[in-house]
């Protein structure tokens, strides 16, 4: 199916508007219960307006199946403009009341986006009254999940250079580690030469060293970009995004925050173990992808997920799960529903929240929280250990939504799982690292491990969809205990073989 023939397709319907909320009436837009709520520090608001490119609970479901095979990359620009033009014209609207409100000092801090399309800021008095005058308000959320201080970060240092890419990297199957056989990643590089060339995976987490040699060595780089000079040299909307956005602080300040003991982030294992290479000294290959490129993210989930879309990014991971979110677990529902639309593969670990006897600990249906437990537009994934059994720790399903636009229910998750235990590290100058008696553990590394996963797949077919791959990828999948789809490891473990097996046949018949 072409682009251009798609538009009517996505905007029918729009002109109508998304419908109220259960109970909203013309007097005004639907508020936050959680507004009522008493909290430290500064509250902010997100504020919907009343056209969404999806226009209701069961819209991407429905939309996705209409759509079917489309191609990834033309739809991504029908898409990414149609967000941008429903956010230009709410916008003309509601500009001058938002801004009298900004010079009244009852909003500060206002930020315009469009992967939903909205407008946030903060509300010093935590008076939500006056923000129901703004033309087109539809929802206004109150964000629990942004601190209001900027993210920490500090410049990506002069000696971190912009790599020329290495595409003829080949990495040598011999050398995988145990997680990539068990997950037959070591047969794609070996039998189909596929490691990921030609994909880029945004890494959303907690700052980096950008320290060890087998993490830089796949970096991504904005060649347009002269790091930390305060300026947006390229032009794409953002300051110093040479190798990553710090969202909140809107600057590419991604060094630092999460510090270990062993001197690397949270972020360098999880960046390794999606595109890591050649670990120094053992010369084993830590990441699923390594042919392919990484760029980092932290901050504001918006602003990040618009940032990747600029960019280009082919797969976003994230290893963070936010839990207690309320109603605003349905503002992150549909920034990842209309990422996903545009042709980004959200990807999430299932959470460490599994074990009763851990403070941690949180019960079914909320154990899998935000943004792991969103259905069909992020990958959700469990993992296992080197014995093929899953830890106590890992979280499971089933996850239930019942917010304002969302009606599903019980909902099916994990979807699948690959390995989150048991794993080889390393340390901040990039030697081989194995943490304690049973490894680097944890669901943070079961997303990247799929979203590595998911670089093979695009690379067998660019023009892949979220969608499909999901289908395939549950379909190839592994059954693994206990018996059938089930909330503690979906469909199975994840056949990287058979997977990107059925990626080609299928786009051999669509005649790629």
């Amino acid at each position: 199916m072409h682009a251009r023939s798609l538009f009517p397709l996505l905007l029918a319907g729009l002109a109508a508007g998304i419908r109220p909320a259960p109970g909203q009436t013309e007097a005004g837009p639907w508020i936050d219960p959680a507004w009522s709520e008493s909290r430290p520090g500064i509250p902010r608001a997100i504020i919907w307006f009343d056209r969404q490119l999806l226009d209701g609970g069961d819209a991407y479901a429905r939309r996705t199946a209409e759509l079917g095979a489309v191609r990834r990359r033309a739809f991504r620009t029908v898409v990414v403009d149609s967000l941008k033009r429903l956010n230009e014209a709410s916008w003309r609207a509601a500009a001058a009341t938002v801004t009298r409100l900004e010079r009244d000092s009852v909003l500060t801090r206002c930020e315009r986006h469009w992967i939903v399309n909205s407008v946030s800021c903060d509300v010093p008095d935590g008076n939500v009254k006056p923000l129901t005058a703004i033309p087109g308000a539809f929802r206004i959320y109150r964000d629990r999940s942004r601190p209001a201080r900027e993210a920490p970060g500090a410049p990506v240092p002069a000696e971190v250079l912009c790599q020329a890419p290495k595409d003829d990297y080949r990495p040598d199957p011999a050398r995988a580690p145990w997680n990539a056989r068990m997950l037959k990643v070591d047969q794609v590089w070996r039998d189909l030469g596929l490691t990921g060339r030609g994909t880029l995976s945004v890494v959303h987490d907690f700052g980096w060293t950008l320290t060890a040699p087998p993490v830089v060595a796949t970096l991504w780089c904005n060649a347009g970009e002269i790091p930390n000079n305060g300026k947006d040299d390229d032009g794409n909307g953002y300051v110093d995004d040479t190798h990553g956005y710090n969202a909140n602080r809107q600057d590419g300040n991604i060094i630092g925050g999460n510090t270990r003991n062993l001197g690397l982030t949270h972020g360098d294992l999880t960046a390794a173990m999606l595109a890591g290479r050649d670990i120094l000294d053992t010369a084993i290959v830590i990441g699923m992808a390594p042919g392919g490129r990484w760029a980092a993210v932290q901050g504001d989930i918006m602003a990040g997920v618009e940032w990747a879309l600029t960019i280009g990014a082919d797969t976003y991971s994230m290893s963070f799960s936010i839990p207690h979110l309320g109603e605003l677990r349905g503002h992150w529902r549909r920034v990842m529903e209309h990422g996903a639309l545009a042709g980004l593969f959200f990807v999430s670990g299932a959470g460490n929240n599994g074990n009763p006897d851990s403070r941690n600990f949180v019960p079914p249906p909320e154990q899998m929280a935000i943004p792991e437990g969103v259905p069909l537009a992020v990958f959700g994934v469990s993992g296992v250990g080197r014995d093929g059994t899953r830890p106590v720790f890992s979280s499971q399903g089933p996850v239930v939504w019942e917010t304002v636009d969302y009606h599903d229910g019980e909902v099916q998750k994990p979807d699948f799982a690959t390995v989150n235990t048991n794993l080889l590290g390393i340390d901040s100058a990039g030697h081989a690292l194995y943490r304690g008696a049973r490894g680097f553990s944890g669901n943070s590394f079961a997303g990247p491990h799929t979203a590595g996963i998911l670089a093979l797949m695009l690379e067998a077919d660019p023009d892949l969809t979220p969608w499909v791959a999901r289908d395939i990828l549950v379909s190839t999948a592994r059954d693994i205990d206990p018996p059938g789809v089930d909330f503690q490891t979906g469909a199975g473990l994840v056949d990287a073989y058979a997977a990107v097996l059925e990626v080609q046949r299928r786009a051999r018949e669509r005649g790629r």
